[in-house]
């Protein structure tokens, strides 16, 4: 019996991860001590870690 339900559940299941999946990944990317040293214009220092005024 095909039931247009669960497709409609299972389809609903899949976009919800997909956009969990992107917001996940755009919040690891935006929280990068690198990147948030550039923004407020530093300088990164790759062997010590640490942000340089």
């Amino acid at each position: 019996m095909f039931s247009w339900k669960k497709v409609f559940f299972y389809s609903l299941i899949m976009i919800f991860a997909v956009i969990a999946l992107f917001a996940g990944g755009m919040f690891v990317l935006s929280n990068d001590a690198k990147d948030r040293c550039l923004d407020y214009g530093g300088h990164y220092n790759e062997v010590t870690r640490i942000c340089e005024q």
